[in-house]
Order: structure tokens, then C-alpha cells, then sequence
């Protein structure tokens, strides 16, 4: 009878737990632009398409504009500006960001990048915004065998001044067609939490086209 009452208690737990976190398969589109100008300066530009892959809905545009300085050949500082337009809503984001690169061999290179958000989001009146603040920290590996294919993994994690956000974890491989032009292909996975009682799980497959002006 314990049994039967635990094993009852147990399938309905993990229906409510199931239940909780939302789960949706997208996929992203990339465009991403670097021009290098004299005194280490860097312009970068991020132009994202995201859209669900069972029916092609739209679910978010995306751009990332920044400026990056090097300040010498392993640390650099930058900042910028992101908008986003999802469910008919808009936000502005200036950001700021420190990077830091860690050669560990000639092949294999650790970076850390710390970011953070000014968020301003459109409320659902779309007359006005509220604000919230985001720290968001990316470490990522990479590993260059040859002058032509870059794998990369990354975690990342995310989380506002009062509440947790979201954590990512990815996995790709950049081919280097020229010294200009590459294509990365991955796989991005997000948990995102919605509130107290709900989370959302995206599985992301993300094409990227780069475009190296240096």
C-alpha cells in the first residue's frame, strides 16, 4: 500500500515538475560583422533572425552594435547598444563588456567575458518601459587545429540584481572559407526561467555567416 501511495505520489510529482518548464525548438540566423579601425579599435555588428522550427513563427529580431578596444593583446573593454523586437515589444540595451583571452597552447585558447545590461523593456501598453539591470559572465574554449576549423564550447550564465535568468550552454565549429569570410554552425541550449513555478527550454540550432574586415 506505502508502495502504491509513493509510487502515485512519485508520477504525479513528476507531471507537475514536467509540467512547469515549457520547451521549444528554434532556430537562429546570424549575421555577425567586424571591422578592425587603427589604434586597436574593433566596430562589431550582430544582426540575429529567430524563428520556431515547426512552423517558421517568428519569435525574436535581434541586433548587437559595440565598440571593442584592445588594450593590449589579451585584454580589451567595449560597449554598445542591443535591440530586440519579440511579441510585439521592443527593448533597448546598452551594454558594457571586459574580455580577457587565455592561450593555453597554439591550438587551444581559454576567453572570459563579463557583460554588463541597461535593459529597458517595453511594457504590453507599449507607451512606456521598465528597467532592469542583467551581470551576464561566458567562458569559452576553443580549439584551432589548422588555419580553417575553429571548434568552440561555451557556458554562460546570466542573472538580473534581484532574480536568476538564464544559463546556455553551446557547442559549434566555425570553417574559415577565406581570411574574410566564415560559417559557424552549433547547437545552443537555454534554460530560462519565467517565474517561481515556470522555466523555458529552447533547443537552438544556430547558423552564423562572419564577415572579418582586419
Amino acid at each position: 500500500m506505502k508502495l502504491a501511495v509513493f509510487t502515485t505520489f512519485l508520477c504525479l510529482f513528476c507531471q507537475i515538475a514536467a509540467a512547469q518548464t515549457t520547451h521549444q525548438n528554434v532556430y537562429w540566423v546570424r549575421l555577425y560583422v567586424q571591422y578592425a579601425f587603427k589604434n586597436k579599435l574593433e566596430l562589431h555588428v550582430e544582426v540575429d533572425e529567430r524563428r520556431r522550427l515547426d512552423n517558421n513563427n517568428h519569435v525574436q529580431f535581434i541586433s548587437h552594435n559595440h565598440l571593442r578596444w584592445w588594450i593590449n593583446s589579451k585584454a580589451a573593454i567595449a560597449g554598445g547598444v542591443s535591440y530586440s523586437y519579440a511579441n510585439g515589444l521592443k527593448e533597448i540595451r546598452p551594454f558594457q563588456e571586459f574580455h580577457y583571452r587565455m592561450p593555453i597552447t597554439k591550438t587551444i585558447e581559454i576567453s572570459h567575458r563579463f557583460r554588463t545590461e541597461q535593459r529597458w523593456l517595453q511594457n504590453a501598453n507599449k507607451e512606456d518601459y521598465r528597467f532592469r539591470s542583467r551581470w551576464r559572465y561566458r567562458l569559452q574554449c576553443s580549439y584551432m587545429p589548422n588555419k580553417k576549423w575553429v571548434f568552440k564550447a561555451i557556458y554562460e550564465v546570466m542573472t538580473h540584481t534581484d532574480a536568476f535568468d538564464q544559463n546556455r550552454l553551446y557547442g559549434g565549429v566555425e570553417y574559415r572559407f577565406t581570411r574574410h569570410i566564415s560559417l559557424e554552425m552549433g547547437y545552443l541550449s537555454i534554460l530560462q526561467k519565467r517565474s517561481e513555478t515556470a522555466k523555458l527550454k529552447s533547443d537552438i540550432f544556430r547558423t552564423t555567416v562572419l564577415l572579418k574586415f582586419f
